[in-house]
């Protein structure tokens, strides 16, 4: 397990970043997906490498909007 890092971007009221322990780059990136309610995204990395980038038009897709 890794551990990872999100940072979020976009609008409103951020929310602080956050550490996550992932299985993988695509959980960590699931779990970012997930947490989009008030953010434009979120930017994920781990040991300072960049994993990926979550947005909410992800997050629409996922919940089949």
């Amino acid at each position: 397990m890794q551990s990872y890092q999100i940072e979020f971007v976009g609008r409103g009221k951020l929310r602080p970043s956050l550490n996550v322990v992932c299985d993988d780059d695509h959980q960590a990136l699931r779990w970012a997906s997930g947490l989009l309610s008030e953010n434009l995204g979120a930017e994920v990395s781990s040991e300072g490498r960049l994993v990926g980038w979550a947005t909410t038009a992800d997050s629409d897709a996922q919940k089949g909007l």
